[in-house]
């Protein structure tokens, strides 16, 4: 919600959401790039949300295995447009994984 202009300018979609790591869901933000992830631990952050030495590893990591799950996904329909997205996916998320920290 801006608060300034009074609207909805973004939708968070929490419905794999669990009690656990909160690297899980904040790992998905990846997807629109690092400054874009900065922005979200930032604003975690700020909502006192703890963000340890660790989590930016664990996005990381959680980042890698959710485009494997789509892979595997694929494979078991015999979806060759989506098996071959994930694997542009699964090279760009281990792209990620050589950046070192938020």
């Amino acid at each position: 919600m801006d608060k300034k202009s009074n609207s909805v300018i973004g939708v968070l979609d929490f419905k794999d959401a669990i009690i656990g790591d909160p690297a899980i869901d904040l790992a998905t933000q990846l997807h629109l790039g690092k400054n874009f992830a900065r922005l979200v631990l930032k604003a975690y952050q700020d909502q006192k949300g703890v963000v340890d030495e660790w989590l930016w590893y664990r996005m990381k990591k959680y980042f890698v295995l959710r485009e494997l799950r789509w892979f595997y996904f694929a494979l078991k329909v015999e979806n060759l447009v989506e098996f071959e997205e994930s694997i542009r996916k699964i090279r760009r998320s281990l792209n990620f994984t050589q950046l070192k920290s938020v």
